[in-house]
């Protein structure tokens, strides 16, 4: 048993924080999982003595209180992208500095928030009902505000409000001509281009620059017409909201130059 991750489950029991003992690849100890987190002293005693864990899992949701934005800033450039634009909008609470080199933000709970893998951004998840996270400041990692817990900002909550996507419309920035079939897969390519969602768009860029070049070599596109749907692809890359250059990067990278 790791008198430490003890210590550290007590004090936070001391604050009403259930816990439970995580392995060192994160995952439970315990055969329930974070169902069998507890705030009680002697249960966590008992419940580390049965399942000894090196690190200090918390569920999200209810029974804490919490919700969490994991941001995987270490690992996914998209992550760090959204950390930089949302942070004017995010009001100071408790940051804990992550393992992987990323952060969680933690809020006050909200009714109706639960988790999700990639909506925010890719590399951005939240926890909240149903799930769970390692308390970091365990193992010395770093906190900011750590007095501090605010309510879930608008900015979050929009994403998870916000009425579906609709479907985007046949795009039709290039003329017909040449090969019927060939422009109606570069349509085809342009259109799943323009609906992609964020998380999602560097990806489906990448693809859709794939595709066209491979289309140009094997003579299905000739090169007026390759030119002209590169053309549209940039076209259709910044009304996704991707940056003129980081478009440009993209394609020239998939399409050989």
């Amino acid at each position: 048993m790791s008198n430490e991750c003890v210590e550290d489950a007590l004090r936070l029991a001391h604050y009403s924080r259930p816990t439970f003992p995580c392995r060192a690849d994160k995952r439970p100890a315990c055969p329930h999982g974070f169902k069998d987190a507890t705030a009680d002293p002697e249960k966590l005693r008992e419940l580390w003595r049965q399942y000894p864990g090196e690190l200090v899992g918390v569920p999200t949701g209810e029974a804490s209180g919490l919700f969490v934005i994991d941001v995987d800033s270490g690992r996914h450039d998209e992550a760090q992208d959204w950390l930089e634009r949302a942070s004017s909008d995010l009001p100071p609470t408790r940051w804990h500095a992550t393992k992987s080199g990323g952060w969680h933000i933690l809020f006050k709970h909200q009714r109706g928030l639960k988790n999700s893998a990639g909506k925010l951004a890719k590399g951005v998840d939240t926890r909240g009902e149903g799930g769970y996270v390692i308390w970091w400041p365990q193992l010395g990692f770093e906190v900011m505000h750590g007095n501090v817990l605010a309510q879930v900002p608008e900015i979050i909550l929009a994403a998870f409000t916000a009425p579906p996507r609709p479907e985007p419309r046949p795009y039709s920035g290039i003329p017909d001509h040449g090969n019927g079939n060939s422009e109606a897969a570069v349509r085809g390519i342009l259109t799943a281009v323009g609906g992609a969602q964020e998380g999602e768009r560097n990806n489906l860029l990448n693809w859709g620059a794939w595709t066209l070049r491979s289309m140009i070599n094997s003579g299905e596109l000739d090169y007026s017409s390759g030119a002209e749907a590169r053309s549209a692809l940039l076209e259709v890359g910044m009304s996704i909201g991707l940056p003129r250059a980081e478009v440009e990067r993209t394609i020239k990278s998939a399409m050989g130059g």
